[in-house]
């Protein structure tokens, strides 16, 4: 039995219809959700996941707060607090929270996620720091 050249393109393009279905189900089966996360939706959801930051009603001082208490902060880490305290002592603590642009790791979005949440406190002279 010989195949028309009609019936061959057929079978070989149902063939390969068949082929990417199961590619395209055994992904489908196979892949991670993807959660995709807001710079407005954020600071809510993780700010309420910690609980010092959720129970603080008053915004955190950055010239005064250690860098426990600065990993409470969404979007912050340990590598960012410490950015953030050797910031504080090398330029004598912060004047204006706008500052934290300055700081390698904040962008926009982490900036505008801790702008509510955080305060430069009483200013500071340029010698003076919160470390002994």
């Amino acid at each position: 039995m010989k195949l028309k050249r009609f019936e061959l393109l057929l079978l070989l393009f149902a063939a390969a219809a068949v082929l990417f279905t199961v590619g395209f189900l055994t992904g489908r089966l196979t892949a991670r959700t993807r959660v995709y996360v807001t710079a407005s939706s954020a600071a809510p959801a993780e700010r309420s996941a910690l609980p010092d930051a959720s129970a603080a009603s008053d915004p955190i001082d950055l010239n005064a707060a250690d860098e426990t208490t600065l990993m409470t902060l969404p979007g912050v880490g340990p590598e960012l607090a410490s950015a953030i305290v050797a910031y504080r002592t090398e330029h004598g603590g912060f004047r204006a929270v706008s500052e934290l642009m300055n700081i390698r790791g904040i962008g926009e979005t982490v900036y505008r996620a801790l702008l509510p949440l955080v305060t430069a406190g009483a200013s500071v002279s340029p010698g003076q720091t919160d470390h002994p």
